[in-house]
């Protein structure tokens, strides 16, 4: 088995930990907002979506689900299949605005 090494750079450390689920490694950057998914094998773009505000968590799986939420209090969800943005939730917090949303799924 191959063992690939991927450098995440940001200027003010802005960008989460990745999340590697299936064939790829989605990235959750918080300037200005954008999903980026890459294949882990080459480094390269396949696909990216964008949000309206900064995302503040690691994207996560559920429910055969991407999902991550934006500093505006949304949390979005893509069908990574489909590339589709399948929910737009309000996202709750504590009281600090600290945390990682969960979510339920059947």
């Amino acid at each position: 088995m191959d063992t690939h090494c991927l450098t995440l750079r940001s200027p003010d450390a802005s960008v989460r930990p990745p999340l590697v689920a299936g064939d790829a490694v989605y990235i959750a950057a918080f300037d200005p907002g954008r999903l980026v998914v890459l294949d882990p094998l080459s480094g390269r773009e396949l696909w990216r979506k964008s949000a309206d505000g900064a995302f503040t968590t690691t994207p996560f799986m559920a429910g055969a689900r991407i999902w991550a939420s934006d500093r505006t209090g949304v949390l979005h969800a893509w069908d990574p299949r489909t590339r589709q943005r399948t929910a737009q939730l309000p996202a709750r917090w504590s009281e600090e605005g600290r945390g990682q949303p969960a979510v339920e799924s059947p």
